[in-house]
């Protein structure tokens, strides 16, 4: 592979079911925005290091300035394998320029649901300095001046609710001058919903505010969502996204929001019973 800078896009795929999740949605949209910014992409497939705490895959993220294919780049931009990247992204490395980290606020939107329990997962965080708010790491860069930090959190932390989530934002916020990313570069599908509602015009809004949008939760509990964004994003012009278009006005929300709802619930139902019927098998 050909260098063409010394930052580098990496996401994180353990495991062969969650690699067929992303070689099918989510893997050509990464791919497409790598070169659109022309930089290098490289794709984490095993465990880099096992932890001895008997942690979550997740955790790997931390160790990425270990792993060989990475360890002489300066900057990366780290991507969760559960994110769509739209064709209109813009570039995070511009916002974050020459600051040691950037990673976006969790609960841009004031969900309630969020401001009642994401300061919880500081608890097992030292009690002094506790940040006010916390990041998500779905989405960030670091250079390399981070690279203690992220080894402090892996090595230093047990298991926990969203994994390294806390301990990262605790470590960033209180130990490096960082950048707080735009929520556009970390949109939260189902916090969006909870906070705007769930017709197909916000869809709508969400995709076109978008830059990064995080389908946190598997890709079944986002549906209809996900295929819908997905299908408008890769398609030029078609009667269907016309149409789409046609329903994604705000009067028909009292329409559609119950629909996708239901159809949202169907999807996942039928997808349970799929699995089901193929384990019994």
């Amino acid at each position: 592979m050909k260098m063409k800078n010394n930052d580098v896009i990496v996401t994180l795929v353990i495991g062969e079911k969650y690699k067929k999740i992303y070689d099918n949605i989510f893997h050509e949209s990464h791919k497409r925005f790598s070169d659109h910014i022309q930089t290098d992409f490289v794709i984490i497939d095993r465990v880099i290091e096992l932890s001895k705490r008997h942690k979550h895959p997740a955790w790997q993220k931390m160790l990425i300035f270990h792993c060989p294919k990475i360890t002489d780049r300066q900057r990366i931009l780290f991507v969760d394998a559960d994110i769509y990247i739209t064709k209109h992204a813009k570039n995070p490395f511009l916002i974050a320029q020459n600051t040691p980290w950037a990673m976006a606020n969790n609960n841009p939107y004031k969900v309630d649901y969020l401001t009642k329990n994401d300061l919880k997962l500081y608890n097992h965080c030292p009690v002094e300095n506790r940040p006010k708010i916390l990041l998500n790491s779905g989405v960030f860069i670091v250079d390399k001046s981070c690279r203690d930090i992220l080894n402090k959190v892996f090595y230093n932390y047990d298991e926990q609710i969203c994994y390294e989530n806390g301990p990262i934002s605790y470590h960033l916020l209180n130990d490096s001058p960082g950048t707080i990313l735009p929520s556009e570069f970390n949109v939260i599908v189902v916090a969006y919903r909870m906070a705007y509602g769930h017709g197909l015009s916000v869809i709508l809004k969400m995709y076109h505010e978008s830059s990064f949008l995080h389908f946190a939760g598997g890709s079944m509990k986002t549906m209809p969502t996900l295929p819908i964004i997905k299908y408008i994003d890769t398609t030029k012009s078609s009667f269907f996204k016309r149409i789409i278009y046609f329903l994604g006005r705000k009067d028909f929300d009292f329409i559609t929001a119950p629909l996708l709802d239901l159809i949202g619930k169907f999807l996942v139902i039928y997808s349970y019973h799929i699995k089901r019927r193929f384990i019994k098998k």
